[in-house]
């Protein structure tokens, strides 16, 4: 049954790249013959009624172009979906929910968590509510301007409920947040009244890649025990992408730089491979919820 819908799915991804090519292909070719007719018109001084006549078709090809983009944007959806229902097949036994939101909505936990910061724009797609207290999502943070675009944040962001309330927060930071401050005496978070401090652990390894601030030392190490710091550490090198993990009040936030749930790259590209693509979701969904 599994074989039969891999290939199902392979058969739908080849249609809808066979479709893609001819609709862009069509949308050049009107395109070119648009400032070729125009030229025309413009060369033998046409008539305005020849002028009102084409400007009339060319408004008719738009309108046209426009729909069957919208037509190739739903196929886009309805196969991601596809997709994504596989990708979550082998979950369905074990949860009661699993909802899947092609728009996603996690602004509340993002700046609830103070993941990162600095954003005023802020974007989720291909959510995944799982069971009633665990979410995950692709995610994009950026800092536009008049003048600029900065992206703050592009990856996985997820958020858990947990049991235990942490009154003071527990940040496991990424290596390449803290290179900067490391000569600098008063630190920023100081100057703002925030008094969380580093805390040292046992592992020389997991602290090339993290730093772990917490107000509450004790608890921040009942959290990173040397069977914690060593599963994030596998993690991190497996996925080869910086992870930032927040415990904060009763809920456990997580970011992971440069992936993506579902990503338009992988699955149109020619070499697709959905087992593969399926085996790194299903990872990443086990450390997000139980691992991490």
């Amino acid at each position: 049954m599994d074989e039969e819908l891999v290939k199902g799915i392979y058969l739908k991804i080849k249609m809808y790249r066979n479709k893609s090519i001819k609709f862009f292909s069509v949308c050049i070719a009107l395109v070119i013959a648009f400032f070729v007719i125009m030229g025309i018109l413009i060369s033998i001084h046409a008539s305005t009624f020849a002028v009102v006549l084409f400007g009339v078709f060319a408004a008719a090809a738009i309108g046209l172009m426009v729909y069957f983009y919208r037509v190739n944007m739903n196929d886009k959806a309805a196969l991601k979906n596809k997709i994504l229902n596989y990708f979550l097949s082998s979950r369905k036994d074990k949860h009661e929910v699993i909802l899947y939101f092609p728009v996603g909505s996690m602004k509340n936990d993002f700046v609830n968590s103070n993941i990162y910061n600095g954003y005023n724009n802020l974007f989720f797609t291909e959510q995944v509510n799982i069971g009633n207290g665990f979410k995950i999502a692709n995610a994009l943070a950026t800092d536009r301007t008049d003048e600029s675009k900065v992206i703050k944040f592009d990856g996985i962001f997820a958020a858990k409920k947990i049991d235990e309330f942490y009154e003071n927060e527990i940040i496991i930071k990424p290596d390449f947040e803290n290179k900067y401050v490391s000569s600098v005496v008063i630190s920023k978070d100081k100057l703002l009244g925030n008094d969380s401090q580093k805390v040292y652990l046992e592992s020389a390894e997991f602290e090339k890649y993290f730093e772990v601030c917490s107000k509450n030392q004790i608890k921040a190490r009942e959290i990173v025990t040397p069977k914690y710091m060593e599963d994030l550490l596998n993690i991190k090198l497996k996925l080869g992408v910086p992870i930032k993990v927040i415990y904060k009040g009763n809920m456990k936030y997580i970011a992971i730089w440069n992936k993506k749930i579902l990503d338009d790259k992988s699955i149109f590209r020619r070499n697709l491979d959905l087992k593969a693509l399926k085996e790194e979701f299903d990872y990443i969904i086990e450390a997000c919820e139980n691992i991490i």
